[in-house]
């Protein structure tokens, strides 16, 4: 057996084939890192201000200034064209950008609704001119200082105070649908509050490259959970999250992806890991939804779909078969080759990939281990990089190896080669679709399908699978008895093929 699939390595490793395809990866993986270089040194945010400066500009020249809706147009298009030359003055990218962005809009929207002769349409009527102007002053004042803490201090003191007021008002109040919005609006000014105490806590400044993303992220994570997943008791008169028994089971999915996405983006603030992409991120998806997967498919079906028919194209099966081993273990021979062949290729992938993300974010930020949220423990889980690609690789094992054992039977039943690569192909891209259509039904027949079984991913850290009733040892079964029953069908075929006319 040893020097039949050493023969068999060697048949392999002397095709120009799979030098071919992995001659490919490593020009997509230069070509990655190349288009991520030049667009992280291309200045989008210049070039578009500069398109929108233009378009907002000939828009206010067109406008007729001679009605009211005239001057509250041309209003509204002064002020966007003032915000955009004063986010341009202190650049794009900066935090005085968010501010203006954020704060500054609208006491310049109001500034000019007076100046047009519409302060009706302010949205603080009872100040003048003269105030608002102060205010305009003290706000400009405080960027060109560079004062940024003022903003997040004061924005604090208001937020506490309209907590408490809400906490005040809930008192007064006996309507269940006034309680109920109240308490969900309590919950939400915790969280803002939350946001801004790490904001100073931390001393993360407004468009902070690094961590003003992830605060964005958690309250819009939280906000989206307290909104969705909540209820309010009232005979508990408190807020508790709903038993997962309340919801139909895509919410319960959805409910997962929220809570794992709240939970590591909190576990990065508190812990002090930028938000910027890492040589750990982009490794970590490689043979799940990465570039590598799909090499890696390629591969196995290219190695087990041509492995038998080429024998029968090129007329060698006869001189195969004459040789003094049973037909049983020439295939298992060959089996066996592909796969050491895959596992080399893999390896190959990997080293290509280490290489092209160390130089794209650094070698240094391969170290940086993964963060996972374990669902069954509800607790975070970090792991090195390659212990998590490890793993992730074992999961997709079997949806890897039950596409190449498909090419491995058409190939050996069809001598077909050509069959062999494009029936496999289509199972590999048809089932994608075909699990988005089927998992709307949630039937449960449907959990049956090896092509939903395959991914042992959709299990990983006690997620919940797409159909509901799935368990990792139901799939691993499906996938054991889908992979037995090919390679019985093919071993039989091929023992009593006849192969004299060949």
């Amino acid at each position: 057996m040893f020097n039949l699939v050493k023969n068999e390595l060697i048949k392999i490793f002397s095709k120009k084939a799979i030098y071919v395809i992995l001659i490919i990866y490593l020009i997509l993986s230069i070509a990655g890192m190349a288009l991520i270089k030049f667009i992280d040194n291309l200045n989008m945010n210049s070039f578009y201000f500069d398109l929108q400066l233009e378009m907002e500009q000939e828009y206010l020249d067109q406008i007729d200034k001679s009605t009211e809706e005239g001057k509250q147009m041309y209003s509204i298009t002064q002020s966007e064209i003032e915000c955009l030359e004063l986010q341009k003055k202190y650049g794009e990218n900066s935090w005085q950008s968010t501010i203006i962005e954020e704060d500054l809009r609208n006491l310049i929207t109001d500034i000019n609704y007076y100046k047009n002769g519409l302060s009706m349409y302010a949205s603080n009527p009872d100040l003048s001119l003269e105030e608002l102007q102060a205010e305009y002053n003290d706000v400009i004042k405080k960027l060109d200082t560079g004062d940024w803490k003022s903003f997040a201090e004061e924005t604090l003191v208001q937020t506490k105070e309209q907590l408490e007021i809400n906490r005040d008002t809930i008192e007064k109040v006996t309507d269940v649908n006034t309680i109920k919005s109240l308490k969900q609006e309590i919950e939400i000014l915790k969280i803002k509050i939350q946001v801004l105490e790490w904001r100073l806590e931390k001393d993360i400044c407004y468009g902070d490259e690094n961590f003003d993303d992830l605060l964005q992220q958690y309250e819009s994570y939280a906000e989206s959970i307290i909104y969705t997943n909540y209820s309010y008791d009232i005979d508990e008169n408190n807020y508790k999250e709903k038993e997962s028994k309340d919801f139909d089971y895509n919410s319960k999915i959805q409910y997962q992806d929220m809570l794992s996405s709240f939970n590591i983006t909190k576990y990065k603030i508190e812990n002090g890991i930028s938000s910027n992409m890492t040589a750990s991120d982009s490794l970590k998806d490689l043979f799940t939804t990465g570039n590598g997967l799909l090499f890696t498919i390629i591969i196995a079906i290219m190695l087990t779909g041509t492995i038998i028919s080429e024998e029968f194209n090129k007329g060698t099966i006869k001189l195969l078969l004459a040789r003094p081993y049973s037909r049983r273990k020439i295939l298992a021979s060959k089996l066996i080759a592909c796969l050491i062949a895959l596992i080399i290729s893999i390896l190959v992938i990997t080293i290509i990939e280490v290489i092209f993300t160390g130089f794209t974010y650094g070698f240094n930020t391969i170290n940086i281990p993964v963060i996972i949220y374990n669902y069954s423990t509800n607790s975070i889980v970090t792991m090195n990089v390659f212990a998590y690609m490890f793993i992730n690789l074992l999961k997709i094992c079997p949806l890897i190896i039950i596409l190449a054992v498909v090419a491995f039977m058409i190939g050996t039943l069809s001598a077909n080669t050509a069959i062999a690569i494009v029936v496999s192909f289509l199972l590999y891209f048809v089932s994608s679709i075909v699990q988005q259509l089927v998992i709307l039904f949630q039937a449960k027949w449907i959990r049956f399908i090896p092509t939903l079984n395959w991914d042992l991913t959709q299990y990983a850290y006690g997620s919940l699978p797409p159909i509901q009733g799935m368990t990792l040892g139901f799939s691993i079964a499906i996938c054991a008895i889908t992979i037995i029953a090919i390679l019985v069908t093919t071993f039989e075929s091929f023992v009593r093929k006849d192969i004299k006319n060949v």
